[in-house]
């Protein structure tokens, strides 16, 4: 089994993602403890991508998050992508480990604590 699904960059929209895949899941066999999982991995990169996704540094008329679904043989694969700019750490400027713990940003960038944005696809494989 194999299925893409297609949401706008909208945190109203993430629910519809969830529902959507806990359908796909539980009509394919998968326990309520993998689809729970599924649900809060979903609702964090999803949640991140909407919220940290520099959309304004891309070209893109519409900007959408994707999930890739297949089940093989008893293997879960998610694969998720997102149209915001990609993010590479090693161009950002190194932390000041001198400052204070509380005044240190905690996604490496200067500045108050942001996350980091868009651009970043990802893969998760769980048996069960």
């Amino acid at each position: 089994m194999q299925m893409r699904l297609f949401i706008p960059r909208e945190h109203a929209r993430v629910d519809d993602l969830n529902a959507s895949l806990e359908a796909v899941l539980a009509n394919n066999g998968v326990s309520r403890a993998i689809q729970g999982d599924v649900r809060l991995i979903v609702e964090e990169l999803a949640g991140n991508a909407i919220e940290h996704g520099d959309v304004a540094r891309i070209d893109a008329e519409e900007h959408e998050l994707c999930v890739d679904i297949a089940i093989r043989d008893h293997l879960l694969t998610l694969e998720f992508r997102e149209s915001g700019a990609p993010f590479n750490p090693l161009e950002q400027p190194s932390p000041d480990l001198d400052a204070d713990i509380l005044d240190r940003p905690t996604d490496g960038r200067p500045g108050p604590a942001s996350g980091p944005p868009g651009g970043r696809n990802g893969r998760l494989s769980a048996n069960g």
